[in-house]
């Protein structure tokens, strides 16, 4: 028994199994559904359908846009993350907003960037944040 839930639309399904494979969204064809095997008793463990393909689109582009301004990340961050989820480059003549993400985006970011931090250290790439400290010459400052 286990729970399929989409990160852009919302829509859950409760299946009886589930095969080892990459599935796909059926309502809005989100490539990266988050699978759950084993049952929580605090989830809500019913079906619940999600909302159409373009306010799925809409709502995720507008998420990503929202975190990538807050993160201070470059403005192809939130088009290269749409096309990981969706398969596809957003539509640029659509004006879409900023918004605040909802729940299920935001695990997905959250887990897309502790394995790229994983990978990181895996090949031994060192990332250091920027940190005020670094951005200004020390001799300079006395206090």
């Amino acid at each position: 028994m286990g729970l399929i839930v989409c990160p852009a639309c919302g829509r859950q399904r409760d299946v009886e199994k589930i095969p080892r494979k990459k599935f796909r969204c059926s309502n809005c064809g989100c490539l990266s559904p988050r699978v759950i095997r084993k049952r929580k008793m605090w989830m809500q463990w019913h079906d619940v359908d999600g909302v159409p393909r373009e306010e799925a689109e809409r709502r995720t582009l507008s998420g990503l846009l929202w975190f990538a301004n807050a993160r201070g990340y470059k403005p192809g961050w939130a088009s290269v993350k749409f096309k990981a989820l969706f398969g596809k480059w957003p539509d640029r003549e659509k004006g879409v907003d900023a918004e605040a993400p909802v729940g299920g985006l935001m695990n997905w970011v959250t887990r897309e960037q502790l394995a790229y931090a994983a990978e990181c250290r895996r090949l031994g790439i060192v990332r250091r944040p920027k940190v005020a400290r670094d951005l200004f010459n020390h001799d300079e400052v006395r206090l």
